[in-house]
């Protein structure tokens, strides 16, 4: 009994070489496969430098934003202008540790510290400067 044979770009090939797939074939399906895995890991290690590359820029953004209020509550602690107002020529602004006015007729500015304060406003001392120290 013969055997079917198809004539394929100049080659013979069996029904069996058909049935399982040529050699060329296979070959381009492992090619294909290789050439998904590569794409694959190189998808996996892009996404974990974009990882990383967020973790730089969220770590980034966290120092920039500790700085930044540092600064703040350095200079909202040390700070005479808390708050302000003026009433009959004078001028009068007040922070945690002293208060300053100023007279407009003579330009002259006198500051003085608090001798005896309330309860609350020491709590408010306190947890101003429990906050500075936790930064």
């Amino acid at each position: 009994m013969c055997r079917p044979e198809s004539v394929h770009s100049g080659r013979k090939e069996s029904t069996t070489e058909l049935r399982n797939g040529s050699p060329n074939i296979q070959r381009d399906q492992k090619e294909q496969k290789s050439t998904k895995d590569a794409a694959t890991t190189e998808k996996q290690r892009l996404k974990k430098v974009l990882k990383d590359m967020d973790a730089y820029k969220l770590s980034l953004t966290g120092l920039v934003l500790i700085i930044c209020s540092f600064i703040f509550q350095l200079i909202g602690l040390a700070s005479p202008y808390w708050i302000s107002f003026e009433y009959q020529g004078i001028k009068v602004h007040s922070g945690l540790w002293k208060t300053c006015a100023t007279i407009k007729l003579i330009d002259k500015v006198e500051c003085f510290d608090f001798e005896s304060v309330s309860d609350w406003f020491k709590a408010v001392r306190a947890t101003s400067i429990m906050g500075f120290i936790s930064l």
